[in-house]
């Protein structure tokens, strides 16, 4: 806990407007969701695997979700850290519902991220890094702990490495044409 504790003190320092706004942006459906959505029809077309790439990369965030809050939030039931009492972190966006680990935000981005990369590497870096300050935002906005963002990650790559696993089965068994 002293490490978690460590790292939330040191990213958790909302109060400057610009960065605020962007770890708010980060941190936002709205904007993730189109870009999720985006990036899966640049898959569809542009990427390996085509539009199974792309129904990977839906059904990687669906199942990241679906897993992170129906399944690991409840069984964990670990408080957020700007719900505590007292709050250990300031959470200017609001505190948000439920429990914290692990990151949902974190999970779907880590699986987007995965099947991007596999499907686009040129676009791989790109995905690692909105992964990365994405599930940082989490942390910045006192919403979640560090290791609620870490465990996201892992939960939302292993998802996505084992839809990827099949995607490249498929790949290898599917006829030349």
């Amino acid at each position: 806990m002293y490490f978690d504790e460590a790292l939330l003190r040191l990213f958790n320092r909302p109060g400057n407007p610009f960065v605020d706004a962007a770890m708010i942006a980060l941190s936002s459906r709205v904007l993730l969701l189109p870009v999720a959505l985006a990036a899966a029809i640049v898959v569809a077309v542009r990427g390996r695997g085509g539009w199974r790439a792309a129904l990977a990369l839906a059904a990687a965030v669906g199942a990241s979700d679906a897993v992170s809050a129906r399944i690991v939030k409840p069984a964990v039931a670990r408080v957020r850290p700007c719900n505590e009492v007292p709050p250990r972190a300031v959470a200017p966006d609001g505190c948000g519902r439920g429990q914290s680990f692990p990151s949902n935000h974190a999970a779907t981005v880590a699986a987007a991220a995965v099947v991007l990369a596999w499907s686009l590497p040129p676009l791989g870096i790109f995905a690692a890094v909105v992964a990365l300050l994405a599930g940082l935002s989490r942390v910045y906005l006192g919403v979640h702990w560090p290791s609620d963002v870490a465990g996201g990650w892992a939960l939302g790559a292993l998802l996505a490495l084992g839809l990827v696993a099949v995607l490249a089965r498929l790949e290898r068994k599917r006829p030349a044409t």
